[in-house]
């Protein structure tokens, strides 16, 4: 008769007691694990594109975007440090406080010269509230620019020469290259557009004093010493051909023979800007609270484009 080793029922009840225990133990473990290792709150940085092509003298951008994880509204530092390549310019509006929605800023990047690029360029998010985030973005291009193009056109085929120009938004509402909605939910603009100078390209013909039969013919130079009449500025951009134009009236008047340059020349006109930024319309006001989403929150900041109205100002060396 073969032999029985019968458990007693507390033996069993022991076991069964340490075999819970110890799966109940490994489950508060993990949970243990997971708490320590997820940050309540921080924030995250992107980049869209996060591939930007650059031509010479040519100005592209990439909208960088500090999101919130969790309750995080703490200020972001954005930088590049000593990311951007040496054949170009780079620059980033710092520092941003995300709201519910996140926050945008612009990385703008610029080829000083002909050198193609290849390089990345590390945006950088650091706060006194989290650890750093980054995003990526990288450049490729090569010397050929529509600003190069549309240059060369207006200087070889329409006559046009360098000034100095320089345009002022008088009318409203202000061109804005970044803006913000506060831990408050205020508007707040961060930088400007309204005065802008430069060089432009531009041509003028003085009609008064009327010029003499001979020297339309060509036979004769030109006797004038002062001179008044239209004038045509363009503005070569990067993603259009013609950034702005404008046109306007002129006086001008010859130095003595053999000075450089060779003439004083002052116009005054109008200047139209097809594609300029400004704040959403009506619901984004600068020091205004912003709208409100469906979520309770301020919305962030939204923009549109519309064509603007500028005075001109022209400073041309030629007679």
């Amino acid at each position: 008769m073969l032999n029985r080793r019968v458990v007693s029922p507390s033996i069993a009840l022991v076991i069964l007691t340490l075999m819970l225990g110890g799966g109940m133990l490994q489950r508060l473990a993990a949970q243990d694990s997971t708490v320590s290792t997820t940050p309540k709150s921080g924030f995250t940085v992107s980049a869209k594109p996060n591939t930007l092509t650059v031509t010479s003298g040519a100005a592209t951008t990439s909208v960088i975007t500090v999101a919130p994880v969790g309750n995080f509204t703490s200020p972001v530092t954005l930088s590049y440090g000593n990311t951007c390549p040496p054949a170009a310019t780079c620059s980033l509006q710092s520092p941003v406080t995300p709201t519910a929605k996140g926050v945008t800023s612009k990385f703008t990047v610029t080829a000083t010269d002909s050198t193609p690029l290849s390089s990345v360029v590390t945006i950088t998010g650091t706060s006194t509230d989290s650890t750093p985030q980054t995003a990526s973005v990288t450049l490729s291009g090569s010397a050929a620019t529509n600003v190069t193009s549309a240059s060369s056109i207006l200087k070889s085929d329409f006559g046009f020469g360098v000034a100095l120009g320089l345009t002022a938004n008088v009318t409203g509402p202000d061109i804005v290259n970044s803006a913000i909605v506060d831990a408050n939910g205020i508007v707040r603009v961060n930088t400007r557009a309204n005065t802008t100078a430069g060089f432009m390209l531009e041509t003028h013909y003085f009609i008064w004093p009327p010029p003499d039969l001979k020297l339309i013919n060509g036979t004769i130079a030109d006797p004038r010493w002062w001179g008044t009449g239209p004038f045509v500025a363009a503005q070569p951009g990067s993603s259009q051909i013609i950034q702005a134009v404008g046109a306007g009236w002129m006086i001008g008047f010859r130095r003595p023979k053999g000075s450089t340059p060779s003439a004083f020349g002052l116009g005054v006109g109008y200047e139209a800007i097809p594609t300029a930024q400004v704040l959403g319309s009506p619901d984004f006001v600068n020091g205004k609270p912003a709208p409100i989403g469906p979520n309770g929150m301020p919305l962030s900041i939204r923009y549109e484009t519309q064509d603007k109205g500028s005075v001109l100002v022209v400073l041309s060396v030629s007679f």
